[in-house]
């Protein structure tokens, strides 16, 4: 059974006309990227900091993504009023859970990835002087640090809000929220993801650092130094504090899953009561 929740969730959102359309806009972006000079005139289009700075810079983006599934996954039984019919059913409340939330991380992963294929696309329409030696890893190695582990600390904010709400306009609202309080402590906190900050991983302080919960300013600090020959050849460690922040925020939102889990109230709710728990 629970693989055929999943395949339906799965098609769910591909008929959606907002994944198609996100998956597009990521397309256009990846493709688009490597055209941006990031890193300066000679860092090659396809080389490992070129794309870590794309995928790390859109996984930010993908709140917004996350809000938008996420209202149509949580609420899409509300809303079309198949909830009394579904808690009637045999799908046990571990199940509906799950599969509703993995779906959301795939189909924005898959977003994401979509950006890859954009990159890719990209890199035939550069002139082969801006151009370095294909390596798979370079694509591999930033969406398994920075991608997935950003999508889903995204995912489980956004999906928390969403299952424990049951309202459309706090998901939306959790969504604008997490990016305005990124930006702002960014700001604030003389993150390296602006140029204007001189915060390196070398300095004593730490805590804006870790408390980074998508690691952006700790890839931006420690490649602000780099060299062209770095830039072009060098995948971005994945060790010290960059470890630290990936495990700690991925602890994170594992944590959110297992509370909105436990209060997720899987039964029909009506005028104040409710029937049939899951």
């Amino acid at each position: 059974m629970l693989r055929a929740l999943f395949g339906f969730e799965i098609r769910y959102h591909f008929r959606q006309l907002t994944f198609r359309i996100a998956v597009l806009l990521f397309l256009g972006l990846g493709l688009s990227g490597v055209h941006g000079n990031f890193g300066g005139s000679d860092v090659y289009a396809n080389g490992p900091y070129v794309i870590t700075y794309i995928i790390s810079v859109l996984s930010l983006f993908s709140i917004f993504v996350s809000t938008l599934f996420c209202a149509n996954v949580v609420l899409r039984d509300t809303t079309h009023g198949v909830d009394a019919v579904l808690f009637t059913t045999a799908v046990k409340r571990f199940h509906y859970f799950s599969v509703r939330f993995l779906g959301l991380v795939l189909a924005v992963l898959l977003i994401l990835c979509a950006s890859i294929v954009g990159m890719l696309a990209g890199t035939l329409f550069t002139d082969s002087s801006h151009l370095g030696v294909f390596d798979p890893v370079y694509f591999i190695q930033p969406l398994l640090v920075f991608g997935i582990p950003n999508i889903l600390f995204v995912c489980s904010i956004i999906f928390c809000t969403a299952v424990l709400t049951r309202d459309v306009r706090a998901t939306y609202a959790a969504g604008v929220l997490l990016y305005i309080l990124y930006m702002t402590s960014a700001v604030l906190g003389n993150s390296a993801f602006f140029a204007t900050s001189a915060l390196k991983t070398n300095t004593s302080g730490l805590l804006p650092l870790l408390s980074d919960p998508f690691g952006l300013s700790i890839f931006f600090g420690d490649t602000r130094s780099w060299s062209v020959i770095q830039r072009n050849q060098q995948v971005f460690p994945f060790g010290g504090t960059l470890l630290l922040n990936r495990l700690l925020w991925t602890a994170c939102s594992c944590f959110l899953l297992v509370i909105s889990y436990r209060y997720f109230v899987f039964r029909l709710q009506v005028a104040g009561k409710t029937t049939r728990p899951g």
